[in-house]
């Protein structure tokens, strides 16, 4: 694309502005299940205390 402007100094002056517009997507990689997951041993942990009776 490009744009033309009049310049800031000299009002006689066109200046043309011309972009590039690119557009960069990383390729979609599925995650691997085992490699998320951590597998080991499962625990359960209370986080609120007990009541003693």
């Amino acid at each position: 694309c490009s744009r033309v402007y009049w310049s800031t100094t000299d009002a006689r002056k066109r200046c043309v502005y011309t972009c590039k517009i690119v557009e960069c997507r990383p390729p979609v990689v599925e995650p691997d299940i085992n490699s998320t997951v951590e597998h080991d041993e499962n625990r359960t942990i209370a986080h609120s205390p007990t009541s003693f009776t």
